[in-house]
């Protein structure tokens, strides 16, 4: 490894002094006077020039562990300023950061809310015992709306509905309904010996708890024919359900959409 000595134009290699190159061929080409000059000045000052450059690391070695601790202590101070500007600056603006933030949140829920409950889902509680024992006073339901627009209904599926212009009603009774689709568009409905006929044959009923009597609201009543847009609605709980058996066929149009799942109590959460 070589260590050039600054100012004195020379070299620590391997352990020995050397001089650089000048030039020239060898020393000789001085002349005997100059060389013998040169030689001896170079040993006369061999031993300080390695304690100068011995000195001269260790120098370097203060000097760059003083510059790292004033280096690190500006980086502090700096950081320190800085941290302490923008905590200020947030404190500042904080309140209305808030209140913007706060507001593009509630603006966004009650709209998402609006579009879901309006197009896709609609959450309804079972007022009545009309549907029992499928569904009991204060069970939750959530509602398809989005399928209704795609759709009729299949027998035996629960659908929420306008309250027709027919069905009784005070002034603190729901808007809406819930029943069972039993008839569909097209179909002939009939209630004898305490069971619906569909089209002259007996309905099967797996859903109504065994040995459900279903009867008339008004006994000896015709069979009721649908038409092309008109379904027969009943409660499972027959004996206690106002249905298309008091105020005939629904429209279509009035469904707001399917049951599809209790959600409430979580103990009786249910697919439908």
């Amino acid at each position: 490894m070589s260590v050039y000595r600054p100012g004195r134009h020379q070299y620590l290699q391997d352990g020995e002094v050397c001089m650089p190159s000048t030039g020239l061929n060898d020393l000789d080409d001085l002349g005997d006077g100059a060389s013998r000059d040169i030689n001896d000045a170079f040993w006369a000052d061999g031993d300080r020039g390695i304690d100068h450059l011995s000195g001269a690391d260790g120098d370097r070695d203060a000097y760059s562990e003083k510059t790292l601790e004033n280096t690190l202590a500006d980086d502090e101070h700096r950081l320190a300023h800085d941290g302490d500007g923008e905590d200020a600056e947030e404190l500042e603006r904080s309140p209305l950061r808030n209140a913007v933030e706060w507001l593009v949140v509630i603006v966004g829920a009650v709209g998402l809310a609006v579009v879901v409950n309006t197009l896709l889902l609609q959450a309804f509680y079972i007022p009545s015992p009309s549907m029992e024992p499928t569904l009991v006073r204060n069970d939750r339901i959530l509602v398809n709306k989005l399928g209704n627009h795609f759709g009729d209904p299949s027998r035996g599926e629960i659908v929420v509905f306008h309250r027709p212009d027919g069905a009784s009603g005070g002034p603190e009774a729901p808007n809406e309904l819930v029943k069972r689709v039993v008839g569909l568009p097209g179909e002939t409905v009939e209630i004898r010996s305490g069971q619906v006929f569909i089209d002259g044959d007996p309905l099967e009923e797996p859903y109504l708890p065994e040995n459900t009597v279903t009867r008339p609201r008004v006994p000896g009543a015709e069979p009721i024919v649908l038409g092309d847009d008109e379904f027969f609605m009943m409660g499972d709980n027959r004996d206690n359900s106002l249905d298309s058996r008091a105020w005939g066929p629904l429209r279509r149009d009035e469904m707001v959409g399917r049951a599809f799942v209790k959600f409430w109590p979580l103990r009786s959460f249910e697919f439908f």
